[in-house]
């Protein structure tokens, strides 16, 4: 958290304007409070997104099932290897730059994606991501997008291990113009805690935890790279973590 506060001063002086609003800088704020407060929110999120605390984990199927949207099948005992790093870095849900940290995301149109997608022309991953896996709404998803082999194109390949795929679920809308990234996302689209049966048992209290730190953490003190500080490289484990140890100017900031 403290290196993206250190590595975007404009998005620090947002949240910093924001929660300064909200409660004095050596008060305690309540959890409602900042839960409530929509750019430290959408702050938390991109960085969750981009660095969620659990890169990959591996799902081993006990009974034959099926992936929802593409229909492939993945047959009892075969493992699946599930990455909320990658998926979470997808153009597909989130835009040619996907790559790029930028907490406005969350509240963009669908319309100013496309636009963005235009300009690049053939360029633009979104677009052939889009025309390949059209984010499209089925019956199951209950509103929510849910990307969906267009009819006409071919189905993925399936698992080496899984057996031949099965016709998607019928689409019966898109996703409008108007509709922000919050309302469009699929329900596998942001899952820093995982999703299902074995998703993080902490999860609720996890974000609680990690949006009323940050308050607090930008709210007494602003954080800037030390000086010679390069940027951390990614170090994968069971988590990710920066190498080597990050430094930084920490100011605490006058009331």
């Amino acid at each position: 958290m403290a290196w993206f506060l250190a590595a975007h001063p404009d998005e620090q002086a947002l949240v910093f304007e924001e929660v300064a609003a909200a409660f004095p800088a050596h008060g305690l704020p309540s959890l409602d409070t900042v839960l409530a407060l929509p750019c430290l929110g959408r702050f938390v999120k991109e960085v969750m997104r981009l660095a969620p605390p659990v890169p990959v984990v591996c799902r081993t199927a006990l009974t034959d099932d099926v992936l929802p949207g593409s229909g492939i099948k993945i047959p009892a005992g075969c493992s699946v290897d599930v990455s909320p790093f990658f998926t979470q870095r997808l153009p597909l849900i989130y835009g040619d730059d996907a790559e790029a940290f930028r907490p406005a995301r969350w509240e963009e149109p669908l319309s100013a994606v496309k636009a963005r997608a235009k300009a690049l022309g053939s360029a633009s991953l979104w677009a052939a991501q889009n025309a390949a896996f059209p984010m499209q709404r089925d019956a199951a998803s209950a509103g929510r997008a849910c990307p969906v082999d267009s009819p006409t194109k071919p189905a993925p390949p399936a698992c080496p291990h899984a057996a031949e795929a099965t016709p998607p679920a019928p689409v019966t809308a898109v996703a409008a113009d108007d509709e922000t990234l919050e309302q469009r996302i699929p329900p596998t689209g942001f899952m820093p805690f995982i999703l299902g049966h074995r998703n993080c048992i902490g999860r609720e209290f996890a974000w609680q935890e990690i949006v009323l730190t940050t308050a607090v953490m930008v709210r007494r003190f602003h954080w800037a790279y030390s000086k010679g500080q390069d940027p951390p490289r990614r170090g994968y484990g069971v988590t990710i973590m920066p190498k080597p140890a990050l430094k930084f100017d920490v100011t605490v900031r006058e009331d």
